[in-house]
């Protein structure tokens, strides 16, 4: 399935700040290896963290639990591309901060630039299933119709179906972004938004993706 989403990475916290919060909580601030202009974890604080804090390589224990709030002064904000049915699913993960294109104050907008736009593919996801699809282009055609006919978008935002496109800017704590990635890198989750986890991940610093390569689930050769 061809990836029609798309993950930008806008802002992310120095990853130096997690090294901070540990070592201030073990009061072992003298011991740190990591400035928070640093681009990737000093040697002994990615020891301490992937060891007593992430535990990478060991089965969770809720009577031996890690202090993961350590991991929420990191923040990562992105801007994203996916359709209207994974923002439902997005919406689950509660401990974000998510910023939507309004369809009641910018579909009249959209139109227009549907009407301009000749590639289609940038409104609608497609499942790869013809009947599907092509019903799907008739709901966006139908769409179009009754907004130039000057229906308010209070009403007609009825017609928006989970194939639609949207954009969003979403802020997400390194805390959340580890249980987004565990459950949506998943082969159970949805396809699409599959695709957007593994964008999302490809999107982050290389030195930051230590803090998360043990919730990536092994992606499929054709993502």
């Amino acid at each position: 399935m061809i990836n029609q989403t798309n993950a930008k990475l806008l802002y992310h916290s120095p990853i130096g700040l997690i090294a901070k919060a540990v070592r201030m909580c073990a009061d072992s601030s003298d011991e740190i290896d990591t400035l928070l202009s640093d681009i990737e974890l000093g040697p002994k604080d990615q020891k301490l963290i992937c060891e007593r804090i992430l535990k990478q390589g060991k089965d969770y224990n809720p009577l031996n639990p890690s202090h993961e709030s350590t991991l929420e002064h990191l923040v990562y904000t992105f801007e994203l591309r996916f359709s209207r049915g994974v923002l439902q699913e997005l919406a689950r993960h509660r401990i974000a901060s998510p910023s939507v294109q309004s369809t009641r104050y910018a579909l009249k907008k959209l139109v227009k630039k549907i009407e301009s736009d000749n590639d289609i593919s940038n409104y609608l996801t497609f499942t790869g299933d013809v009947d599907i699809d092509t019903i799907n282009m008739q709901h966006l055609n139908a769409l179009v119709g009754i907004v130039k006919e000057g229906k308010p978008n209070d009403k007609a935002k009825y017609m928006i179906i989970d194939a639609f496109r949207t954009k969003a800017l979403l802020t997400i704590n390194a805390r959340s972004l580890r249980n987004l990635f565990r459950l949506r890198t998943s082969k159970r989750a949805l396809w699409e938004f599959r695709q957007l986890a593994f964008a999302m991940y490809d999107a982050l610093p290389e030195g930051h993706k230590i803090l998360f390569k043990d919730r990536i689930h092994e992606r499929p050769e054709d993502f």
